[in-house]
């Protein structure tokens, strides 16, 4: 029986629907052991160990570092229950609170899936880091800007790009739209980000903002954007694919941070499926994707001409040059995440 370990609620890890497709596909028994982070009420399936305890992303760091033990505790107890035979650990957090163990118990035995960056520039995590990738059967990782900070290792990629956005894979770029429809689509959870957007857009006439999604930033933007700015809330899977194809530019341009910097957004592989160019942060990793694939325009906040230059960008679009850089860049990717599914599979496989 296999092991997965995760340390949130499961709707916020999208990636864990490709390792339960390969582990039911080979017929193998699993559990998942997870943290019930906002106290919501579902229904818990029976091969589900769930950690009930809220613990909000504002809490005081002192008092999240004594949830995660708690939450350390809980799940040592379940994989010392179980004894699994193999482990999947999704996260760095999971795998810092847990190294000890795996290295003593779990040699080879276990994948390390690493989607974000956070203590890094600590020493002991940093350590922490290495031991679990070093003893790892493979770690993957979500953005190959990781390696930045991260031991060199032979990390197999692991795109977060969702199959069955597959299916609405738009062949041809669409006509524009005068104003130019650029969208904000996903979680509004960054004021300071958000405020700059409408503080830019605003005012534009060549412009039409618009902000697709909820969180806990969403009635606060939706009082700070005038009448012009439309604040839509939240969205399902089949409404997305509406809001993707009406737009004309998607929005990959977080704030640069720690966080951010070396990530890969998500946002970028559903823009390149729908054929949107994007507007990048040209002083993140994602944003150099985005200039070096030519997938859209990358700038720093600070460019005096911000606006001008992206209105130029999509005025003198090349329509046939970038739907081939958008087929191009996700062929790229469709081909490395393949190699990361086979390297599940075999660790599946392997007695």
């Amino acid at each position: 029986m296999i092991g997965i370990v995760f340390i949130n609620n499961l709707d916020v890890c999208p990636y864990l629907k490709k390792y339960l497709q390969a582990i039911e596909d080979h017929g193998v028994e699993y559990e998942i052991i997870y943290w019930n982070r906002d106290g919501r009420t579902t229904k818990v399936p029976k091969n589900h160990h769930v950690f009930e305890l809220t613990s909000s992303e504002g809490k005081h760091p002192i008092f999240k570092i004594v949830d995660f033990f708690k939450f350390r505790r809980y799940a040592l107890r379940i994989l010392k229950e179980k004894n699994y035979d193999k482990l999947i650990i999704l996260t760095s957090l999971a795998g810092v609170i847990l190294v000890n163990y795996l290295k003593k118990f779990y040699l080879k035995k276990y994948i390390f899936d690493y989607r974000d960056a956070s203590y890094e520039w600590l020493k002991p995590y940093y350590k922490s880091l290495n031991s679990l990738i070093k003893n790892s059967y493979f770690t993957s990782i979500s953005s190959e800007g990781f390696k930045s900070i991260l031991p060199e290792s032979p990390y197999v990629l692991a795109h977060n790009i969702k199959y069955k956005d597959l299916d609405k894979r738009v062949v041809k770029s669409l006509p524009y739209h005068n104003p130019i429809k650029v969208y904000f689509v996903g979680l509004l959870s960054d004021k300071e980000y958000l405020k700059k957007l409408i503080d830019l857009f605003s005012d534009d006439s060549r412009f039409e903002l618009a902000f697709h999604g909820d969180g806990e930033c969403y009635n606060y933007i939706k009082n700070y954007a005038n009448e012009k700015i439309a604040v839509t809330g939240r969205y399902t899977e089949k409404t997305k694919n509406d809001l993707f194809l009406g737009a004309d530019m998607i929005f990959c341009n977080r704030l640069s941070s720690y966080i951010n910097d070396w990530a890969m957004a998500n946002k970028l592989y559903e823009a390149v499926i729908f054929k949107k160019p994007l507007i990048g942060n040209s002083e993140t990793y994602s944003g150099e994707v985005i200039t070096e694939y030519n997938l859209g325009i990358s700038l720093s906040y600070d460019d005096e001409n911000y606006l001008d230059k992206i209105y130029d960008y999509y005025q003198n679009l090349n329509r046939q040059f970038y739907d081939k850089s958008a087929d191009d860049f996700l062929n790229k990717i469709l081909d490395e995440d393949k190699l990361y599914v086979e390297k599940i599979n075999e660790f599946i496989c392997e007695d």
